[in-house]
């Protein structure tokens, strides 16, 4: 596929995007650019943090009742991955979704509609869990409904919402009294590759944001996503990685904790920093997907242009 115009390859291979609490890098992107690959949770979550995005404003208020969680969420949920400081908590994650707005109100949840994208199985999947309070309805979206991706999927997706309720002080959920649900394409429009579960998702995503029907979320509108979505992301704010090099070296050893570094985003007037970890000595980690480096997003501190140390919790 084509790259957009202003985008080149050679240019994207030095590139880190950025929106919500995720780091999108050139590697991320190659799924999209060449197809045939299957999505990371960076780039399927960085479709639906730009989709949130559009549902929040800067001050805070809500243009849409659905609520985009993160992946991460189901994993910390379950422990399949340790709250750490590159992987954040579940807290985390919620107050990224949420613009930091308490997600639950004296009333019950803000966004009464929540979807979130689960990856599990053998061969691994993706699916598009479902969440609706106000009619106490749950489910997936599953491009291969024959693979029973319910199985691990419906538990899935009970444990996570229970793991938030807790977390937000709130009552457990009576599932025997919730109807599940599993969505799919019509037959013709299925998923008939290994590899594209990760476009049906972000295609389902589209379509319940925009209280849409699935019927738009199939394999003939594939690549029409894929080219989107890459659209999308590559509309982010972004920083070189030779603006990187040139910041880390620039930096003086001796400083205790963590070093907090301001830097220009491109396309963006936020004010975002990174956090470099002994940026002279350390390789850059990555997760377990490729979808966040060492190197994490944090927002909101003091001024652009300023250096200082931030103890890691």
């Amino acid at each position: 596929m084509s790259l957009p115009l202003g985008a080149s390859t050679s240019n994207l291979c030095y590139e880190i995007r950025h929106v919500r609490n995720i780091e999108i890098h050139y590697s991320d992107l190659l799924p999209l650019i060449e197809g045939s690959r299957k999505l990371p949770s960076s780039t399927v979550n960085a479709f639906g943090a730009i989709i949130q995005g559009q549902n929040i404003t800067r001050d805070g208020s809500q243009t849409s009742d659905v609520l985009v969680l993160s992946s991460w969420i189901p994993t910390l949920a379950t422990g399949s991955i340790s709250a750490t400081y590159t992987n954040g908590t579940i807290e985390d994650h919620l107050a990224a979704a949420s613009n930091h707005i308490p997600i639950f109100s004296t009333e019950g949840p803000r966004w009464p509609c929540w979807m979130l994208p689960l990856c599990g199985g053998s061969p691994s999947h993706w699916v598009l869990g479902l969440v609706n309070f106000t009619t106490s309805t749950y489910g997936i979206y599953d491009s291969i409904p024959e693979l029973n991706s319910k199985t691990w999927a419906k538990p899935l997706l009970q444990q996570t919402i229970g793991a938030v309720k807790i977390i937000n002080s709130q009552p457990e959920e009576d599932w025997e009294k919730w109807t599940f649900t599993v969505h799919a394409p019509p037959p013709m429009e299925r998923q008939h590759d290994s590899w594209s579960c990760g476009l049906f998702v972000m295609m389902a995503m589209s379509a319940f944001k925009q209280n849409m029907s699935f019927d738009s979320a199939g394999d003939t509108y594939k690549n029409d996503t894929r080219k989107r979505a890459l659209q999308m992301i590559l509309e982010l704010p972004y920083v070189t990685m030779s603006l990187l090099r040139t910041y880390a070296n620039q930096l003086t050893l001796g400083l205790q904790g963590s070093l907090v570094l301001f830097l220009p985003w491109k396309n963006t007037s936020d004010d975002d920093v990174i956090i470099v970890d002994e940026p002279q000595t350390a390789p850059l980690k990555r997760r377990h997907d490729q979808s966040i480096s060492t190197m994490s997003m944090v927002k909101g501190i003091d001024s652009p242009g300023e250096l200082r140390t931030k103890r890691k919790l």
